[in-house]
């Protein structure tokens, strides 16, 4: 079942008695394990990226 609805989370949290890191996978969601913070990068852009900046622009500002 879909762990997003409550009767089936009761499950997989009590029922299966699963390991605390799949628990906190099921309520927190995955976290990639990073073991820091990318150093800044500047590079140019695609040539479709350059064609198109309008859409490109907006498609990063929904992801913002």
């Amino acid at each position: 079942g879909n762990i997003h609805k409550s009767e089936y989370r009761d499950f997989w949290l009590n029922t299966l008695n699963p390991s605390d890191f799949v628990k906190r996978t099921i309520l927190e969601g995955y976290e990639l394990p990073f073991s820091g913070t990318p150093p800044p990068a500047f590079l140019r852009n695609i040539k479709s990226a350059r064609i198109d900046n309008d859409f490109v622009r907006s498609e990063v500002l929904l992801l913002l």
